[in-house]
């Protein structure tokens, strides 16, 4: 047997093992610079399976404790949020929303917004090939995920509800009022269009553009 066979191997060995500590340390500082949860998810989906070999794994694995303690921060703001509105919706009867769309609209766009926010990067820690997600911690995560997404679910259901059950009659009574009338003491003729239900073709309008099933 050629000696120099093994002597290289174990050269070619050591330097993969140098490669591979060079990388992950590379790899762990780009994690550092990471600032939120978006960047952190595309670190890792570009890198793929190179956090799979075996010493970059080993170094790069407490990463995603950090992982964990992001999603819990995440959570924490989205349900703080939900909470703030919630005790804001008790009090005044509704919640701070975008002005600029119909009231019914505008709830139900925060209850979109608030949801997409917190499931990406719920669904993305639920992608990862690591026993983290699986872990006490992960599970915690994912069942308190699941009990704001269901709130959520309840008071956008409860605010469409409350106010579908107010259109067919309101509809009803205004179509019955003359569209046109005479101004009292004017021949001046001027459109009675009711503020009721222009305010019901908004809301219709508006959550069409969103494809609101329910619509």
């Amino acid at each position: 047997d050629d000696p120099t066979f093994k002597e290289d191997f174990v050269k070619f060995q050591d330097r993969i093992l140098e490669l591979d500590l060079k990388l992950a340390a590379i790899l762990c500082q780009a994690f550092d610079d990471c600032h939120n949860l978006e960047s952190v998810f595309k670190l890792i989906s570009i890198v793929g399976t190179v956090l799979d070999r075996p010493k970059i794994r080993e170094e790069f694995t407490g990463k995603y404790r950090q992982i964990l303690y992001m999603i819990d921060e995440e959570l924490s703001t989205c349900e703080d949020i939900y909470e703030m509105q919630m005790e804001h919706y008790r009090k005044d009867g509704h919640i701070f929303v975008d002005r600029s769309a119909p009231p019914v609209t505008a709830c139900i766009r925060w209850v979109l917004q608030l949801t997409n926010r917190i499931t990406t990067p719920i669904k993305q820690f639920q992608t990862l090939q690591h026993p983290v997600v699986q872990s006490e911690e992960g599970s915690s995560l994912v069942v308190r995920y699941n009990e704001l997404i269901r709130k959520l679910k309840e008071f956008e259901k409860s605010i469409f509800d409350k106010w579908a059950v107010t259109v067919e009659s309101t509809i009803e009574e205004n179509l019955d009022k003359p569209l046109i009338v005479r101004k009292r003491n004017s021949s001046e003729l001027v459109l009675n269009f009711s503020p009721d239900l222009f305010s019901i073709l908004r809301e219709v309008h508006y959550l069409r553009l969103m494809e609101i099933a329910a619509i």
